[in-house]
């Protein structure tokens, strides 16, 4: 067992000393209580091999925490942070370029972010791809549903990209849906995304009444609207950079919250336009739908852990 876990150490150079020492000492306490285990064979041979092959080989036992930990996730959440602080800075470009450049648009916008989906699939970073993909989805749906094809010919073409990032992020989901946080991370975004675009199809409308939680979700809204864009930045910084999962599932529950927040229906309650209103229980979604989310994958994640703690026992 010892060559096995000198073995693993070397596999987990990437991490810090702390999370190395954190990892083998987690690790050699579960071969301690299996060796001791009658249940697990009949002498310290069988339950040895058993264990072997539970465990794995220190590679295959690397790369897993690896993909689930990530020990370069800072630069992953780099990767996010310094593109998406220039989010205003290029909104202002294109703003200026679009009177002489009638491509300097949203188009434009789409192929400068592209990359970094490519980035996040080199990198082997579900989470890094799948934050572009649900941004870039989110500005493709803006093109394709627009009435009367007002991007032409076009609309097809960008149609094409979005059902091919689609599937990429279908894939990337199969991929990781053994890691629940993972997998809310990227079904959170898309799922939010693809209801807001066919409630803005759709537009069911309602009464002017306004209940007691649309108005507190407007209150929240009018207090956060002006930093939106940096706790979104936070959020992303409490999710990718800590390892303790409580604190990500948090800072996941946060970030769709900034979501729901941020769209644009909340900005027509506040403007209470004249025209005919968006049915109340949108508002209500927008909100309730990521709480929902995060908290059923927590849970799952919580019951497998329990079930599987119980197994071994």
């Amino acid at each position: 067992m010892e060559e096995y876990l000198q073995a693993l150490r070397k596999q987990l150079k990437a991490f810090s000393p702390e999370e190395q020492e954190a990892f083998i000492e987690e690790i050699s306490s579960h071969i301690e209580e299996s060796e001791k285990d009658p249940k697990t064979g009949k002498n310290i041979e069988q339950r040895r091999r058993k264990l072997m092959r539970e465990l794995g080989s220190p590679k295959d036992m690397g790369r897993g925490l690896k993909a689930v930990y990530r020990p370069d996730r800072l630069i992953d959440y780099l990767l996010i942070a310094i593109p998406y602080a220039y989010y205003p800075l290029l909104n202002s470009l294109y703003i200026n370029l679009m009177p002489q450049y009638s491509w300097a648009d949203v188009r434009l916008d789409i192929l400068i972010h592209l990359p970094l989906v490519a980035i996040g699939i080199w990198r082997r970073s579900a989470p890094l791809a799948l934050f572009w993909i649900s941004i870039i989805v989110s500005q493709l749906l803006y093109i394709t549903t627009q009435v009367y094809w007002y991007y032409g010919i076009q609309t097809a073409l960008w149609a094409v990209l979005l059902l091919g990032l689609l599937g990429l992020a279908g894939y990337i989901l199969w991929r990781n849906r053994n890691d629940l946080l993972t997998l809310v991370f990227g079904a959170l975004p898309l799922s939010m995304c693809i209801i807001g675009n066919l409630i803005s199809v759709v537009r069911p409308t309602g009464h002017t009444f306004y209940g007691f939680l649309n108005q507190s979700l407007l209150i929240i809204y009018l207090s956060i609207s002006d930093f939106n864009f940096f706790l979104i930045l936070a959020t992303m910084a409490l999710f990718f950079l800590p390892t303790n999962r409580r604190m990500r599932w948090l800072a996941l529950l946060l970030y769709g919250l900034m979501i729901g927040f941020g769209r644009e229906y909340l900005i027509e309650f506040q403007t209470r336009s004249t025209m005919t209103p968006i049915a109340h229980w949108v508002y209500d979604l927008l909100i309730i739908l990521p709480l929902l989310i995060v908290s059923l994958g927590w849970w799952l994640e919580q019951s497998n852990k329990r079930r599987l703690e119980l197994a071994t026992a």
